[in-house]
């Protein structure tokens, strides 16, 4: 046991290249790396709330002609809670493009 555990130590200490980091790359290229994946994600979660936020109003608006049918079947609180759960989700990506970040979903929505 002791055999491999010495063999180990020599071979940490013959692969000294491959051990440690590479000292080219530093913390602004490692953040300048990840920049572009947050904006696909950011992008992602912005075209995803305008699409469940239409579909929220879209529910409302069904439950809305079926209270008006059947006032004991579907309760006005639940049109009222789906009116504002797409309110704002809606605002998600509204205060996304306001806050100058949504260059990228608007060329999406065009």
């Amino acid at each position: 046991m002791q055999a491999i555990t010495y063999l180990l130590l020599v071979s940490l200490l013959l692969l000294n290249n491959s051990v440690f980091a590479d000292s080219s790359v530093d913390l602004g290229i490692m953040a300048s790396n990840i920049i572009g994946p947050l904006e696909m994600a950011s992008s992602f979660v912005a075209v995803a709330c305008l699409l469940v936020s239409v579909s929220c109003l879209f529910a409302a608006v069904v439950k809305y002609f079926a209270h008006r049918r059947n006032p004991l079947a579907v309760p006005m609180g639940k049109v009222v809670w789906l009116i504002i759960v797409a309110i704002m989700l809606l605002l998600i990506p509204v205060s996304f493009v306001l806050s100058g970040h949504g260059e990228d979903l608007m060329a999406l929505l065009r």
